[in-house]
């Protein structure tokens, strides 16, 4: 048995294709034991893995774990056929004989064109001779299966089933970020998006509770655990922040979530640097709250030289909870964490923060030495290593 993977983005890279094909083989790979292919490779335009017996048996696995790989528009556990129709038309008897089915549809793409027959002559042939080996009919519009033939360079692929893949970029072809990762609904989901565009991502998590800190905690580990299954191998960053928040807090400042989310920036930029991560991400979305007015993400934005990247900036919160329910970890997200500075916020928060106010009230509140503090008793979680 074969894998036909199939990509859509990466065709259109022209010269760098092979770098993207590489990358998303490589990323198959790893979460496929070896011990379940023999082989692995590209072929004109689309890549092809052979399975053992061992990895026949875990089918099921299989799938679900390919299901998670960026990059992949969709794959097909398949038959490999000789290129001749006696052949192709004897493996679809074969296989559609196990399905229970009335009616059917032949659909083939034919890479090679030096093939004899074009792609409406093989539908015929083979769905002829379907028709009359089963007894079934031909239905073009609403088939109760369709069985799929690929001519590609000097074989045939041939199966009754494709499995979509999430799209997107191979994870690890640009660049590397640090998520903010708060453990609410939406971080996860930017976490998400930004390994789509095939950003590998590292999580941070800026921890102040007001009791069961340890469960709390292992809420973030398990969304950390979750997005890993789009990744492979992750590191969390668990930096404690409630010395840091009393001291804002107690000034009872409007500006107290900017200096906040300021403070959090500089210590995530300290750790990215040290890592050598490209950007910084959110989960902010445009106007969802105080904070996340246009002023004042350019004020927050102030305290990291590198890019802060914002990928649900143009969501809405229901686009937000439907794709974290479609990627797991809503359920998650919304199980309640009592945050310290939820009792201490400003009823009228500052909705358009002047940088030099901010500057001047951040001054006399945080010094270098806090920071360096949260750093150095920070935990790092390895995940999927």
């Amino acid at each position: 048995m074969d894998i036909v993977f199939h990509y859509s983005e990466i065709g259109l890279k022209g010269d760098n294709r092979r770098f993207f094909e590489e990358k998303l083989m490589e990323n198959i790979k790893s979460c496929i034991d070896g011990d379940f292919y023999r082989h692995f490779k590209r072929i004109s335009g689309r890549l092809v893995m052979t399975l053992t017996q061992e990895g026949e048996e875990n089918r099921a696995g299989i799938k679900e774990s390919l299901k998670r790989i960026f990059g992949l528009a969709g794959f097909s556990f398949s038959r490999e056929t000789k290129q001749e129709i006696e052949d192709i038309e004897k493996s679809a008897v074969d296989i559609l004989k196990e399905r229970d089915f009335e009616t059917f549809k032949i659909f083939t793409r034919r890479s090679n064109k030096n093939f004899t027959l074009t792609s409406p002559e093989i539908n015929k042939a083979v769905g002829g001779f379907v028709a009359e080996s089963l007894d079934k009919k031909v239905d073009l519009e609403n088939p109760d299966v369709t069985f799929f033939i690929e001519i590609v360079d000097d074989k045939a692929f041939v199966y009754t089933e494709k499995i979509s893949g999430p799209g997107g970029l191979p994870v690890d072809v640009s660049g590397h970020g640090l998520v903010l990762l708060s453990g609410g609904i939406d971080s996860p989901v930017a976490a998400w998006q930004m390994m789509k565009r095939g950003m590998k991502t590292s999580f941070i998590h800026f921890y102040s509770y007001l009791n069961h800190e340890k469960e709390a905690l292992e809420k973030v580990k398990k969304i950390a655990s979750i997005l890993n299954g789009y990744q492979n191998k992750s590191i969390l960053y668990l930096v404690p922040f409630k010395e840091i928040q009393k001291s804002i807090l107690e000034q009872e400042t409007k500006d107290c979530c900017l200096i906040c989310k300021r403070t959090m920036l500089k210590i995530a930029l300290e750790i990215a640097q040290k890592q050598h991560i490209n950007a910084l991400i959110t989960g902010d979305s445009l106007g969802q709250v105080a904070s996340q007015t246009i002023e004042n993400m350019g004020v927050i934005d102030q305290a990291a030289n590198v890019s802060v990247l914002r990928p649900l900036i143009g969501f809405d919160k229901e686009e937000t909870i439907k794709k974290a329910k479609e990627i797991g970890t809503y359920d998650i997200s919304v199980i309640p964490t009592g945050f310290y500075c939820q009792m201490f916020l400003p009823k009228h928060p500052r909705t358009k923060g002047n940088l030099k106010q901010v500057e001047k009230t951040e001054q006399g509140l945080i010094n270098e030495n806090m920071i360096s503090a949260a750093i150095r008793n920070s935990e790092t979680v390895k995940i999927g290593y």
